[in-house]
């Protein structure tokens, strides 16, 4: 009898237990094709992965831009964007995502490179290059929450036409089972525009060298580094590029260095700090404000 249960019950475990680690090892990753772009899958359609129907959780997914969305959704050639996948969703522990960019041709639009190495990855597949989560990037909520990661897009040379951002979400609990985590999925088109990078990127006289505390309450301190006699504006975005402080003119120079912004009214979130020289916008730095 004993061996009749050892016959049957050993090779059960045995599949249990790399299921198990299939499972588990998500937690680092998903495969490559899990953006929900087309003939992929979502990590709910791949086998042992997540369960939860696609965007019916409590919660939400988006792709941004660090900074807002251009305006009319326009990209520049060969410039540089700051990509920003987060989730928000109150009811799971852990987070996790993966994106890819595709021309309309289904080829890889641009370059991805990874800025933030302890919290996202660059994995390739069927001739794609996807940014995704690290086991690190799972669990590290900016709040209770959220969870957002970063990585840089260079987008392609002029010509190449319309750019669409495929990305899939997990909101996960945590329990290394495929039952009761969140799917959520999102799409950013963005069109090709017309003007030079050199218009678009132009040096600042000056650096940011400290954004404090993070996360903040009610007060940010930003020091800044020039030995010239500047004007500047400071306004504060949310994730969708909306002006929610307007533009406060401040002065600079080798003595006064720090400035600060009362975000005592806004909600918690992720917003950026919008710094302007000369009518243009030339730095932009991510803040995160705690729940009142």
């Amino acid at each position: 009898m004993k061996k009749i249960i050892s016959y049957y019950l050993l090779p059960m475990i045995a599949i249990l237990f790399g299921l198990s680690l299939v499972i588990s090892s998500y937690v680092s990753g998903p495969p490559a094709g899990n953006t929900n772009a087309p003939g992929e899958n979502t990590c709910f359609a791949s086998p042992a992965c997540h369960g939860g129907t696609p965007n019916t959780g409590t919660g939400f997914g988006e792709m941004t831009i660090m900074g807002g969305i251009p305006a009319g959704n326009f990209y520049f050639p060969d410039s540089s964007y700051d990509m920003m996948p987060y989730i928000v969703d109150t009811t799971k522990l852990k987070g996790g995502f993966q994106a890819v960019s595709r021309l309309t041709s289904g080829l890889n639009a641009g370059t991805i490179t990874i800025t933030e190495p302890t919290n996202t990855q660059l994995i390739s597949g069927g001739g794609f290059d996807y940014a995704e989560q690290t086991a690190t990037g799972a669990v590290q909520p900016v709040m209770s929450n959220m969870h957002d990661w970063m990585f840089n897009w260079k987008a392609p040379s002029a010509g190449a036409g319309t750019v669409t951002f495929y990305v899939a979400f997990v909101a996960a609990n945590g329990n290394n089972a495929p039952s009761g985590d969140n799917i959520y999925t999102d799409t950013l088109v963005l069109y090709e525009g017309t003007v030079g990078i050199n218009e678009l990127n132009a040096t600042p006289d000056f650096t940011i060298e400290k954004v404090y505390p993070l996360p903040a309450k009610d007060v940010v301190n930003i020091d800044f580094n020039s030995n010239k006699n500047l004007e500047l504006y400071i306004s504060v975005l949310d994730v969708k590029g909306r002006t929610v402080i307007s533009a406060k003119q401040i002065q600079i120079n080798s003595t006064n260095t720090t400035h600060q912004i009362n975000i005592a009214e806004l909600t918690g979130g992720i917003y950026f700090i919008n710094v302007h020289q000369n009518g243009k916008p030339v730095i932009q730095q991510k803040i995160i404000k705690f729940n009142r």
